[in-house]
């Protein structure tokens, strides 16, 4: 069936070298997506964004943030279906949300999370394979050093974008306590649009865990935000999940830690110009997401294959 594709595409496989991206999620989280789509285009497949999900066709299909995803039947979903799994903490979350669990037990998953994924055969997730997200700068470009605003023009303290629960809400409450000018989503996400206007505006920006018990560090977010040259204090611990190279470029420390750390960074005008030129070269210094792309997709034809 094979129509061009990728060199070494094989002829006699089933479906087509064309991916059709999908997305659950808000517009906040399209460009995690972009960054996969650019990647497997750069390795030579076509590819489309679909507005509803589907697997009646010969495509392969990928579904991202996929947590509400309705599809047809109870049965093993078809071989052309890959979930891509962005949460984390994921056996606290599927004991809550049984129907994202029989959406992954049924699918080809790619986890982005090795602490997620020791957890995957207990939990009958049994068809997964190991995709972090890393960095593609033609989906996420990296804001240039001209357009980081001077301390004096920079008119907010910290900065903070996700959701804002309770656990969250408690250190953002207490630096504004302390009177600095705290910016954060209340009610509503922020559109990428209203976010990228306050971003340059932010001396620092803080990077927080949805919950104690989730170990991956919130990349998503962290790839934002140092992408955009921030100087970011990150909640970490010896045993969180990141690349060392990110974990060398955001001033870490433990959660009861956060707002000591925030006003010492506030206070060291000179650190966070350091942090500033680091993220960026920290994201440069990860795997290509299109050579972690071109892996996952080398195993998942071999896995298709053997299952014919």
């Amino acid at each position: 069936m094979s129509t061009t594709g990728p060199a070494g595409w094989p002829e006699d496989f089933p479906f087509r070298p064309h991916l059709r991206f999908c997305t659950l999620g808000n517009e906040n989280v399209t460009e995690v997506m972009e960054s996969f789509r650019i990647a497997c285009e750069q390795l030579g497949y076509s590819t489309s964004i679909e507005a509803a999900p589907s697997v009646d066709n010969a495509d392969i299909n990928l579904f991202f943030f996929a947590m509400g995803l309705g599809l047809p039947s109870d049965a093993e979903l078809p071989l052309n279906a890959i979930v891509v799994n962005f949460e984390p903490g994921l056996p606290e979350l599927l004991a809550e949300m049984p129907g994202y669990r029989h959406l992954l037990q049924r699918a080809w998953v790619w986890e982005y999370s090795l602490d997620n994924l020791k957890h995957h055969q207990t939990l009958g997730i049994l068809r997964s394979d190991y995709v972090p997200l890393t960095f593609e700068p033609m989906a996420t470009p990296i804001v240039s050093e001209e357009q980081v605003l001077n301390d004096d023009q920079q008119d907010i303290d910290v900065i903070f974008f996700g959701e804002t629960m309770p656990r969250r809400l408690s250190i953002l409450s207490e630096l504004e306590s302390h009177g600095l000018r705290v910016v954060y989503p209340i009610g509503k996400a922020w559109t990428p649009a209203q976010r990228d206007a306050l971003l340059p505006r932010a001396k620092l920006a803080l990077n927080m865990r949805k919950a104690d018990h989730t170990n991956i560090a919130e990349l998503p977010r962290l790839s934002i935000l140092l992408r955009n040259r921030k100087a970011v204090v990150s909640e970490l611990y010896p045993h969180s999940e990141i690349p060392q190279v990110l974990r060398d470029a955001v001033d870490g420390c433990s959660y009861n830690e956060l707002v000591e750390r925030v006003h010492a960074l506030l206070a060291d005008a000179p650190r966070r110009r350091m942090l500033e030129k680091a993220g960026p070269l920290a994201l440069l210094g990860l795997t290509p997401q299109k050579e972690i792309l071109a892996g996952a997709m080398h195993r998942y034809v071999a896995a298709v294959r053997q299952r014919l």
